[in-house]
């Protein structure tokens, strides 16, 4: 009886363990996706390191409250994918209020527009500023 009880146990955890890393899996071809997309609808991406990180401005709501916050980050270029060779770009991202800009030190691949109003660089949407993992760099790499 222990023996049977050993062996379902075994197998629902074997089952649990597989349906995570297919979930993980879905994941990254979720990504590679959603940067190959990124990488077709903007004119620069490039793989960055923050550097420095500052509030633009408050965006608020009707009542008041402030709803979102845009952040002008310089960010220095470790490789660039799409777009000119630069040594170090700025550029706005726009996140809800309640959370925090990217980090000073943090690695993101970044597509980009350029905003001739506003001088710089800017993220055009959510999902355009992706944590750098070594399968998307190579993902943005063979994109070239």
């Amino acid at each position: 009886m222990k023996t049977a009880k050993l062996f379902v146990f075994v197998v629902l955890v074997s089952l649990a363990c597989g349906c995570a890393a297919n979930r993980h899996s879905g994941d990254l071809s979720f990504m590679d996706r959603l940067l190959e997309d990124n990488i077709g609808q903007t004119p620069y991406t490039a793989l960055v390191r923050v550097k420095d990180v500052n509030i633009a401005r408050q965006i608020r709501d009707d009542s008041g409250r402030a709803g979102y916050r845009e952040f002008r980050v310089t960010a220095d270029v470790l490789e660039t994918f799409k777009g000119p060779r630069l040594p170090r770009v700025d550029y706005l991202v726009i996140v809800e209020a309640t959370l925090q800009g990217p980090q000073p030190g943090s690695k993101f691949i970044v597509s980009l527009r350029y905003s001739p109003e506003r001088g710089c660089y800017y993220v055009p949407g959510n999902g355009y500023a992706l944590p750098a993992s070594e399968r998307l760099i190579s993902v943005a790499r063979a994109k070239r």
